[in-house]
C-alpha cells in the first residue's frame, strides 16, 4: 500500500504549497484536482496547453520527490448536451496532463445531466480508449445519485463499455451514501481496483479520517491491508473540513500510520 493525498484538502493554497507539505509530512503521492467547479486548483483544457506551467509541476513534484498518483477531473456528462460535449473534452485534456504529470491514472466521476446512458457508455469508450493509448488508467468514481452512483450501475457501466478500459477509483463513504456496506463493495471490484479515496464517514455524513477504531475508513484501511493492496491510498476530505490543511494533512498520516501498525 502507497500513500498520497488530494489536493482539495489545499485549497485555500496553492498546489505548489501543498506539494512542499504533503511532502514533508511523509506523503509520497499527491493527487491533483482538476475538478471543474469544485475548488479545481487548475483547469486541465488551460493547463494542457501551457507547458510552462505543467515544467513548473513537474519540477515541483521531482523537487518534493512526489508523484502523482491519479488526475481527478470530475464531471462527464453532466448539465445539458453542448455542456457534455464540454465535459468530454476537458477529461480528453485531464488525460493528456496526466500524461505529462507521468501521472497513471485519469479519474471522473458521472454528474446528472441530458446524457442518456448510451451516451456515456459512447463517451467513456471513446474516452478510455484515448488513455489507454497514452498508458493511462481511466477509473470512475461512484458518487450518490449519479448515473453511476452504487455497485450495481458501476458493474454495468463495466460491462457495457467492456474490453477491460473502465477501472475503478474506490470511496467508501460514497457506498455508504448508498446504502451499501463499504467492504462488501470494495469486494465486488477487486479486479477493476486501481486507487483508492480515503476518508471517513461519522455521524452519518463524511468526515477526515483520525483513527477511531471500527468507523469505516478503519475497517477499509484494515481490509486495504490484509488483501496487500498495491496501489495509492489517497487521504480525502471535504474542502472545507479545515482552515489548517497542513494540521490536518499531519494529523491523518499519523492515524493511518497508528491503524497500520495495529
Amino acid at each position: 500500500m502507497k500513500l498520497g493525498i488530494t489536493s482539495l484538502i489545499y485549497h485555500k493554497r496553492s498546489f505548489l504549497d501543498c506539494v512542499k507539505d504533503v511532502a514533508e509530512i511523509g506523503y509520497n503521492y499527491i493527487e491533483p484536482n482538476f475538478v471543474t467547479g469544485y475548488y479545481g486548483h487548475y483547469n486541465a483544457l488551460e493547463l494542457e496547453k501551457s507547458p510552462k506551467q505543467l515544467a513548473a509541476i513537474v519540477q515541483a513534484l521531482c523537487d518534493s520527490h512526489l508523484a502523482c498518483s491519479g488526475v481527478d477531473c470530475h464531471g462527464l456528462c453532466q448539465g445539458n448536451m453542448e455542456k457534455v460535449e464540454y465535459t468530454i473534452r476537458y477529461v480528453s485534456a485531464g488525460i493528456h496532463v496526466a500524461k505529462a504529470l507521468c501521472c497513471p491514472i485519469l479519474i471522473t466521476s458521472y454528474p446528472c445531466g441530458e446524457a442518456s446512458w448510451s451516451k456515456i457508455v459512447d463517451a467513456t469508450i471513446q474516452l478510455a480508449n484515448e488513455a489507454k493509448a497514452l498508458d493511462i488508467l481511466y477509473a470512475v468514481e461512484p458518487e450518490r445519485r449519479y448515473p453511476v452512483s452504487n455497485s450495481k450501475n458501476l458493474r454495468q457501466l463495466i460491462n457495457d463499455v467492456g474490453d477491460n478500459l473502465v477501472k475503478v477509483n474506490f470511496d467508501p463513504t460514497h457506498f455508504i451514501d448508498e446504502g451499501e456496506d463499504p467492504i462488501k463493495a470494495l469486494h465486488n471490484f477487486i479486479p477493476e481496483l486501481v486507487h483508492v479515496h480515503l476518508k471517513d464517514y461519522i455521524d452519518g455524513k463524511p468526515a477526515p479520517f483520525l483513527g477511531q477504531k471500527g468507523s469505516p475508513a478503519y475497517r477499509l484501511l484494515k481490509e486495504l491491508q490484509r488483501l496487500d493492496f498495491q496501489g495509492v491510498v489517497s487521504v480525502e476530505t471535504l474542502a472545507d473540513v479545515c482552515d489548517e490543511p497542513e494540521r490536518l494533512a499531519r494529523d491523518i498520516y499519523a492515524a493511518i500510520q497508528r491503524t497500520l501498525a495495529e
